[in-house]
């Protein structure tokens, strides 16, 4: 018995994922998730008590099972090249390439991305739970990686060059079908976003006037 309800909690929250990264939301009643999931509706309340507390547990299934490198992961993995210039530098490439592969890999559940893109692109009135768990730990590691070449930045400074890559991410994840019909079918694979990734990484550490790593240069 414990085990049929955890697969059936288990399955709401993937099947609700999937609605919510599709119509956000506010567009996703329990009776459409019912429907999708083929349970009553009756179970939704059961497991998860509202719509709300359901929510929150398939955006925090995307982002423990499709988790995406960012700032504040890699100066964590990485903080003895943190005192350096070329130690920065690596950091920042790595932060990028490794954004675009977990991004653009391929192998993971379309929906938990994307759930996670449009928290940020349209938010729910869950945001700022999203923000203090997801958005918050990234923002402040990128602005001290930024302060630490440049001490006298202003807010804008760190905010844009921030944006340099998070802005890459968003656009050929919210485009990318568009993109492919203007640019052909298949242009949008791993070598493209290589290569994506590499200009990305080269303008985020020139910004800083930080030293190329020897494979960027």
């Amino acid at each position: 018995m414990g085990e049929n309800k955890l697969k059936t909690k288990e399955h709401l929250v993937y099947s609700a994922g999937e609605l919510f990264a599709l119509h956000g939301f506010e567009s996703v009643s329990t009776r459409m998730i019912a429907e999708v999931s083929g349970v009553k509706l009756s179970a939704i309340h059961y497991h998860f008590g509202s719509k709300e507390k359901l929510y929150v547990a398939a955006l925090s299934y995307a982002v423990a099972h499709d988790p995406c490198a960012d700032f504040s992961s890699i100066i964590a993995e990485n903080s003895a090249l943190f005192s350096t210039q070329e130690g920065r530098a690596e950091i920042i490439k790595t932060t990028v390439f490794r954004s675009f592969y977990d991004h653009f890999k391929g192998d993971s559940a379309a929906w938990t991305t994307q759930m996670v893109v449009r928290e940020l692109m349209k938010p729910s009135s869950l945001f700022p739970l999203f923000v203090d768990v997801v958005v918050k730990p990234d923002v402040e590691a990128a602005a001290r990686l930024y302060l630490a070449s440049k001490a006298n930045a202003s807010t804008t400074e760190i905010t844009a060059w921030i944006d340099i890559l998070h802005s890459q991410i968003f656009l050929y994840v919210m485009a990318k079908e568009a993109l492919e019909v203007m640019r052909g079918e298949g242009s949008m694979d791993a070598n493209f976003y290589r290569g994506v990734a590499r200009v990305v990484a080269r303008a985020m550490i020139l910004e800083l006037e930080l030293p190329l790593p020897e494979d960027l240069q």
